[in-house]
């Protein structure tokens, strides 16, 4: 039996930035079937810029680069391969990362991987169409705990984020997130957390996502997180380090902002947040664990 075969599932972990997803990653990383590496940036490298490359199917120039990458951050070099052409199919190269992803989880004794990139977001049509048997979380965390935390690590580790981003362009971070996970709550292989439901009832929480994936749930879950979180936390993410630390709520909303500050953010939020609030009255039928 070929890695290919031998794989489950493929799982992609999504949501806004700062929402908690190497938390509930390393988590879920933690099952004695599920394989998890750092970050892979796969596909926010991959699908080019350009809406002519995109109609003719190519992959952007970086695609290659950024893949050997990702084999080198989770020490796995040798898969690296020399042959490349001028110019790739995006399907082509996504087949190479799939295979890649594949093999490494093989050769770690598991038949389900799990890719925690949050931006991957943004290109969930083109996993869907090119990666089968994927399925994805999507994590949501309480928009004025990502505006504060996107706010702060901006600050604290600017180089790496680019740019402080200022409150509004934090809400907007958010709301655009909630916005595109929205669109999938009616699909079958897509499951929603809250984050708070997460920290409020770890164990209920992340039983049900072991019921979503059909996989037995695991107490040592719980317990070896801390390991997973050090293992997919790169030396370039200090921001990440907290993971390791016992699971528990965060008050950086109230410690950063000045109270009137605190309500023009909670105005701005208020409309995207009774959504959210909604989607737990859809029905029975939709994978969710929407509640705090």
């Amino acid at each position: 039996m070929n890695s290919n075969q031998a794989i489950k599932g493929r799982i992609f972990l999504v949501g806004c930035a700062r929402s908690g997803t190497t938390l509930l990653q390393s988590i879920l990383g933690a099952h004695s079937r599920i394989a998890t590496f750092p970050e892979s940036h796969f596909f926010q490298h991959a699908v080019p810029g350009h809406k002519w490359a995109k109609r003719l199917g190519l992959s952007s120039r970086a695609a290659r680069g950024q893949l050997n990458g990702f084999l080198e951050e989770s020490g796995y070099a040798e898969l690296i391969s020399g042959k490349t052409l001028p110019i790739e199919s995006l399907r082509r190269v996504t087949n190479v990362f799939v295979r890649n992803m594949d093999t490494m989880s093989v050769m770690e004794g598991k038949d389900f991987w799990l890719e925690k990139t949050p931006g991957h977001l943004y290109h969930i049509p083109t996993i869907t169409k090119l990666v089968p048997k994927s399925r994805f979380i999507h994590l949501i965390r309480a928009g004025k705990d990502v505006v504060a935390s996107l706010y702060a690590v901006t600050r604290k580790y600017g180089g790496a984020w680019g740019r402080p981003m200022e409150i509004d362009e934090c809400i907007y971070w958010w709301k655009e997130a909630i916005s595109l996970s929205a669109g999938y709550l009616n699909q079958p292989n897509h499951f929603f957390l809250r984050y708070e439901s997460l920290i409020e009832d770890p164990k209920s929480s992340v039983a049900s996502i072991c019921d979503f994936l059909n996989i037995d749930f695991q107490e040592e879950m719980l317990l070896n997180y801390p390991k997973i979180a050090k293992k997919v936390t790169l030396s370039c993410e200090p921001w990440k380090r907290n993971v390791t630390k016992k699971i528990r709520s965060s008050n950086r909303f109230h410690e950063l902002f000045a109270p009137e500050t605190q309500k023009y953010i909670i105005d701005k939020l208020q409309t995207t947040e009774d959504e959210i609030s909604s989607w737990s009255d859809a029905g029975n039928s939709l994978r969710i664990r929407i509640c705090a």
